[in-house]
């Protein structure tokens, strides 16, 4: 049976270049040292005009976080996870999979030791990963093969460790410099073609530089709103346009009828 957790966070933006968002800092330390660890209710004081459903991101620093918390995902939509310093042993794909849109990934100087081979299955939205500081000895690089949105990973530190990468081009380099270090790789995902890596990383260039960063709630409907707009100018502008043209039609009608009224006259 889980154990009930309620959170007290401090509510505050994160705004940088790249990155504005709402977050909840962490301030109590209910010691996650289960599995069966489940935050059920977060209290604080997120600020007017705001509420919950605007926070998205999380974020805790030198608390006591063995194992991934559960349940963040039925209070927050989050984008934004910032873990460090927390003694974390492990990441699993059922940690992350509850996160589809989550694009900041921190979870530096904690204790994890292995990625495993699909844990990124499902956060397509990945832009910065930071691994480093913790005890990685085994690595899977393909888990790094369908994040198109790419640009920042760092993993120094590591018994896998490589230089820290801000740039996607150099992503490949990254991977066959883990490929050649002894991390304890499977054989069979050393089958995985270079030739496949490089065209997802062409891919990845060619969306950076065609894409500009939009904000997280807007982007899902931006497309539909702009097709709304379109549709209510080119609507007010068709009533516009008839209403024009019948103003025409009885202002010429009324020039004839009093054009004929003066012939009757003359006559």
């Amino acid at each position: 049976m889980s154990k009930a957790i309620i959170i007290d966070c401090n509510y505050q933006w994160r705004k940088n270049s790249f990155l504005r968002l709402l977050y909840c800092e962490l301030n109590n330390d209910p010691i996650f040292d289960s599995h069966d660890m489940n935050i059920t209710k977060a209290k604080g004081y997120v600020g007017y005009p705001y509420n919950i459903k605007n926070v998205r991101g999380f974020q805790a620093n030198n608390k006591t976080i063995n194992y991934f918390p559960q349940g963040l995902n039925l209070i927050y939509n989050l984008t934004f996870i910032n873990i460090t310093d927390c003694k974390l042993q492990e990441i699993q794909q059922s940690n992350l999979q509850v996160f589809p849109y989550l694009k900041y990934l921190i979870l530096n100087k904690n204790e994890i030791k292995i990625l495993e081979k699909k844990l990124f299955k499902f956060n397509h939205h990945l832009e910065f990963i930071d691994l480093s500081f913790n005890q990685i000895n085994e690595i899977y690089p393909t888990i790094f093969d369908h994040l198109s949105y790419l640009w920042h990973i760092n993993l120094n530190n590591n018994s896998c460790g490589t230089n820290l990468i801000q740039n996607p081009s150099t992503i490949l380099n990254m991977i066959e410099e883990i490929k050649n270090s002894d991390c304890n790789l499977k054989k069979d995902l050393e089958e995985n073609s270079e030739e496949t890596i490089e065209e997802e990383i062409s891919e990845v260039e060619e969306i950076n530089e065609i894409s500009n960063e939009s904000d997280d709630d807007s982007q899902p409907n931006q497309s539909s709103t702009i097709k709304i707009e379109v549709f209510v100018i080119i609507f007010v502008l068709l009533i516009a346009v008839i209403i024009i043209a019948f103003f025409i039609y009885r202002r010429q009608r009324f020039s004839r009828e009093i054009q004929i009224n003066d012939d009757i006259l003359l006559d």
